[in-house]
C-alpha cells in the first residue's frame, strides 16, 4: 500500500509539472489579441471560408503585458502536403503598448475539396506563445479549367509537323462537360482542335475515363511555303462554364539553307575561378533566314556557358555567339565543345580547349610587360648614348725632312 501511494503521488507530481509546461509554453503575456481576415474580425470564430489559390490578408492586434525580444508572427496552415506559411521578422515588444502586425497567405490552388484543413495563428517566442486555431474551408471556384503544360519543339522545319503535347486539369468544383483545345499558329492560317470529354473535380475510379486530368497530341502541318522565323503558338482550352489560353514561342526555319561555324582561337588560358570568352561565328550563306540551337557541352573543371540558345542569322549574314568559360580550381588543359544545330541537324560542333592555371592570368601578362618596357628604355638609353657620343679626333702627323 505505502509503494502504491508512493507510485500516486509520482504520477501526480508529473502531471502537474506537464500542466506547468504547458501552461509557460503558453503564457506570453498579451491581451485584447483580435485577428481580422480580409478586413472582417473573425476573433472567437470556429470555422473561416476562403478560396482556392487566393492570397488572404491576416491582421493581427495585440496588447503587450511585458517586455519581451524576438517575437514573431506567424500564421500557417495544417492538413496540406506541404508547408503554407507566412511569418514576419522578430521584433521586440513593449509593456503597455499596441501592436498590429500584416500577413500575407498565399494558399494553394490545387487542393482537394474532401480534405479539411486548420488555420493557425499565433505570436510569440518559441517558448511563450499566444495562438488561435480555425477550421478552415478552402473552396475552389465552381468551373475552372487549367492548361497544367504545353510541350513542343522549340523550332521546327518549313513543310514539317509540329506535335503539341497538352495536359488540361480541372481545378474547379464541378465537373467541366465537352471540354476541347485549340492550337494554332495565327500567322501561318493552322489551326487545331481536339477534344478532351469531361474532367471530374477529383479522380473518380481507377478503371474508367472518370478524371480530373487528361492529356492528348495536337498534330499541326506547318506549310512548306512558310518564311523562316520566330512565330507565335496560341493553346485554348475552353468548355461551355470556363475557358483559358497560353502561348509559346516557335522559330520555323526554312528549306533552304547553308551554314557554318567559325573560330578564329579555340584554345585560351584561363585563371582559376574567373571567366574568359571565346567567339563563335555562325555563318548563313543561305537564300533564307536561318534558326540555330547552340548547345554548350558539360565538361570537367569548367563552367560553360553562352549568351544565346537560339540564334537567328538573316540569309547571307553571319553573328557572333559568346561563350563563356569559367575555370575551376583544378590546373591543367580541359577539352569541351559546343555544338550548333539547325532544324534538328547538327551544323557543326566546334572543339575548344582551355588551359587552368593559379593566379592572375592578367598579372602575368602585366609583369610581362614591365620586362619588355624595361628592356626597350634600356635599348633606347644605350641607343642616344651610341647618337650623342663625339668621335674620337685622329691624331694628324706632318711630313719629315731629314
Amino acid at each position: 500500500m505505502k509503494s502504491r501511494a508512493i507510485l500516486v503521488f509520482l504520477i501526480a507530481m508529473l502531471a502537474v509539472t506537464a500542466f506547468a509546461g504547458i501552461a509557460s509554453a503558453g503564457s506570453l503575456g498579451v491581451s485584447s489579441f483580435t485577428v481580422s481576415i480580409k478586413g472582417a474580425d473573425v476573433t472567437g470564430a470556429t470555422v473561416l471560408s476562403a478560396g482556392a489559390g487566393e492570397t488572404i490578408p491576416i491582421r493581427v492586434v495585440f496588447d503587450a503585458q511585458e517586455t519581451v525580444t524576438d517575437v514573431r508572427m506567424k500564421a500557417y496552415v495544417e492538413g496540406y502536403r506541404s508547408n503554407i506559411e507566412a511569418r514576419t521578422e522578430r521584433f521586440k515588444i513593449v509593456n503597455g503598448t499596441t501592436y498590429s502586425e500584416l500577413l500575407s497567405l498565399k494558399l494553394p490552388d490545387d487542393v482537394d475539396p474532401a480534405e479539411d484543413y486548420t488555420l493557425y495563428v499565433r505570436v510569440g517566442t518559441k517558448t511563450n506563445f499566444k495562438e488561435e486555431s480555425y477550421k478552415l474551408k478552402i473552396q475552389r471556384t465552381e468551373y475552372n479549367i487549367e492548361i497544367l503544360s504545353v510541350d513542343t519543339a522549340r523550332s521546327v522545319a518549313a513543310g514539317s509537323n509540329l506535335n503539341i503535347d497538352v495536359v488540361l486539369k480541372n481545378r474547379g468544383s464541378e465537373r467541366l462537360d465537352d471540354t476541347f483545345v485549340v492550337a494554332k499558329i495565327p500567322e501561318l492560317g493552322v489551326e487545331k482542335k481536339a477534344y478532351f470529354s469531361d474532367l471530374t473535380p477529383v479522380d473518380e475510379c481507377t478503371d474508367c475515363d472518370k478524371e480530373d486530368a487528361a492529356e492528348r497530341v495536337i498534330t499541326l502541318k506547318i506549310p512548306s511555303d512558310a518564311k523562316a522565323g520566330v512565330y507565335t503558338l496560341e493553346v485554348e482550352a475552353y468548355n461551355a462554364d470556363s475557358s483559358t489560353s497560353t502561348t509559346k514561342t516557335i522559330a520555323i526555319a526554312g528549306n533552304e539553307q547553308i551554314s557554318d561555324v567559325l573560330t578564329a582561337v579555340t584554345s585560351k588560358e584561363i585563371s582559376s575561378g574567373a571567366t574568359e570568352t571565346y567567339d563563335l561565328v555562325i555563318v548563313n550563306s543561305g537564300s533564307r533566314i536561318g534558326i540555330y540551337e547552340v548547345i554548350p557541352e558539360s565538361a570537367q573543371n569548367l563552367i560553360v556557358t553562352v549568351d544565346e540558345l537560339i540564334v537567328t542569322v538573316p540569309a547571307d549574314s553571319s553573328k557572333v555567339v559568346k561563350v563563356n568559360v569559367k575555370g575551376g580550381d583544378t590546373t591543367g588543359t580541359f577539352n569541351f565543345g559546343v555544338s550548333v544545330k539547325s532544324q534538328g541537324e547538327l551544323v557543326k560542333r566546334v572543339n575548344l580547349a582551355a588551359n587552368v592555371v593559379k593566379g592572375s592570368v592578367a598579372s602575368n601578362v602585366v609583369i610581362l610587360t614591365v620586362v619588355l618596357a624595361v628592356i626597350f628604355v634600356v635599348l633606347l638609353v644605350v641607343l642616344i648614348v651610341l647618337l650623342t657620343r663625339k668621335p674620337e679626333k685622329v691624331e694628324e702627323f706632318g711630313e719629315s725632312y731629314y
